[in-house]
């Protein structure tokens, strides 16, 4: 899903370098991942059903399951409303995700605030 990149472009003065690149649907599809297995694990720790999780957070829980299965990605709403539910905070949660997914820069790959 990263692309590395080493040397320059069509540019004949550019110079080498090894940069990591990610193309923003591949960025976007690996913290889709991360984001749907740090919710599994989160759901692992806390330690109760889906359904009482998707009371909780007022998420239907045929949504949280594909979420979950990566079948469908979660929206903003939907993560801080499933964090709360959790007591988790959203911003640890993105950003353990962003880890996971390898984004060079944290949330601010995907942010583009790199």
């Amino acid at each position: 899903m990263i692309n590395l990149r080493a040397g320059g472009g069509a540019d004949p003065d550019s110079r080498p370098t090894d940069e990591v690149h990610i193309s923003g649907n591949e960025a976007a599809d690996a913290l889709q991942e991360a984001l749907a297995a740090e919710l599994r694990g989160a759901l692992a720790i806390a330690n109760i059903k889906v359904r009482a999780w998707a009371r909780l957070a007022a998420v239907s829980h045929d949504s949280i399951y594909r979420i979950l299965r990566g079948q469908r990605p979660v929206t903003v709403v939907e993560l801080i409303m499933l964090c709360r539910a959790l007591g988790e905070d959203p911003f640890d949660l993105i950003t353990r995700a962003s880890r996971r997914a390898e984004l060079p820069n944290g949330p601010q790959s995907f942010l583009g605030r790199a």
